[in-house]
């Protein structure tokens, strides 16, 4: 069983750290189209929201993962700044792909959760 967790930590690892690599290759898209103004702003901290919550999930898996499956209201504010990102610059940029691999609900996020032990295991 560790062995399957160890398994799936890494894969939910190598899922944010694409979505860094689709997100710094599609921001500069998504600057370039937004307007300028409030809406180069908002694109703006989207991205650095984006990024730097992909990079800590990447970087801190064990100590995050649990959080943000606890959380589903953590995914629905990513969902909200990744859709920004989408709408500001286009789907057929890159920023397609981080959306594909944004959890969309709790059920399909369970891929880090780490099984609690029953009752009878501990004896």
């Amino acid at each position: 069983m560790p062995i399957q967790i160890s398994a799936l930590q890494a894969m939910c690892r190598q899922v944010f750290g694409f979505r860094l690599a689709m997100i710094a290759l599609a921001a500069p898209s998504a600057l370039v189209n937004a307007t300028p103004g409030v809406a180069t702003r908002l694109v703006g901290a989207a991205v650095v929201v984006t990024f730097m919550a992909s990079y800590v999930l990447f970087r801190d898996w064990e100590r995050f993962g649990p959080l943000l499956l606890r959380h589903p209201s953590l995914l629905a504010v990513d969902t909200l700044f990744g859709s920004l990102l989408l709408i500001s610059a286009g789907p057929t940029s890159t920023l397609a792909y981080v959306s594909v691999c944004t959890p969309s609900s709790p059920a399909s996020s369970t891929a880090g959760e780490v099984p609690a032990a029953s009752p009878a295991s501990r004896r």
